[in-house]
């Protein structure tokens, strides 16, 4: 798994360290505008003909999944999953490593 994530404060690190010990490669990225980003997505599979792209505003929580209007969608167009890829590999390369 490759994770690309927001860690202001390090209100995550808890997180991040469960994640990296179990495997994760996890690289920490922020916006230099000073932005949120509150975009989620997975990519699974990817290179395999069950590859599976969600985008999506959700967090991965009850009360997102269950009390909130939330948006995501899933995809298997191989154009959108390649831009997903080449755009969660940049933020990777670019971010600082966890």
């Amino acid at each position: 798994m490759t994770l690309v994530q927001e860690n202001m404060n390090d209100q995550y690190s808890a997180e991040l360290t469960t994640m990296k010990t179990a495997g994760a490669k996890i690289a920490t990225y922020s916006s230099n505008t000073g932005r949120y980003i509150h975009a989620k997505t997975v990519l699974a599979d990817y290179g395999t003909a069950n590859a599976k792209l969600f985008a999506g505003s959700e967090n991965f929580s009850t009360p997102s999944l269950s009390d909130n209007r939330e948006l995501g969608l899933i995809f298997s167009d191989p154009a959108c999953l390649a831009g997903v890829d080449a755009a969660i590999t940049a933020d990777f390369n670019g971010g600082t490593p966890f």
